[in-house]
């Protein structure tokens, strides 16, 4: 299977915040003022991967960044947890208004590969758990995907 993988960054539009509200979707992170949902887009199987920053990731789920000014201070990186599963791209991703510390943007191109291969084996562990075609113990499933985004794209993951 190709994976694609684009080095530039996106955020979210807000036909996607109209489509999927807070109300109805509480575990998406939403945008506080200028804070967007800039992430990393992979191309995967027929829809886009969403990998967002995250200036306060206090699980394991992601990526922690090591070498940045932030990572110093706060648990930053790239939350796994969080991904937004996009079928649409032109509709709900945007190259405008992305704001992310350079020194985070250059260590995850750097480690791009890794990120990739732990994100798209998140996501492939869910939809095997959710298909039945593994079985994950159960702490462990509710320790990785309780607070998970992916039960919200069942539609587009192809999860009955």
């Amino acid at each position: 299977m190709t994976i694609q993988f684009e080095q530039a960054l996106y955020t979210l539009t807000s036909d996607f915040y109209n489509d999927y509200p807070n109300s109805s979707f509480p575990e998406l992170l939403k945008p506080h003022g200028n804070r967007t949902y800039n992430c990393i887009i992979v191309e995967y199987k027929d829809y886009f991967i969403c990998i967002p920053f995250r200036s306060h990731m206090k699980h394991k789920n992601g990526y922690h960044f090591k070498n940045t000014v932030r990572s110093r201070h706060v648990s930053s990186g790239l939350d796994y947890s969080k991904i937004v599963i996009v079928k649409n791209a032109t509709q709900y991703l945007s190259t405008s208004h992305i704001l992310i510390d350079k020194d985070e943007y250059v260590e995850a191109m750097h480690h791009s590969e890794r990120i990739i291969s732990e994100a798209t084996k998140y996501l492939d562990d869910y939809i095997n758990h959710a298909q039945n075609k593994i079985t994950l113990n159960s702490q462990e499933y509710k320790k990785r995907y309780s607070y998970s985004t992916l039960k919200y794209f069942h539609d587009i993951l192809q999860i009955f």
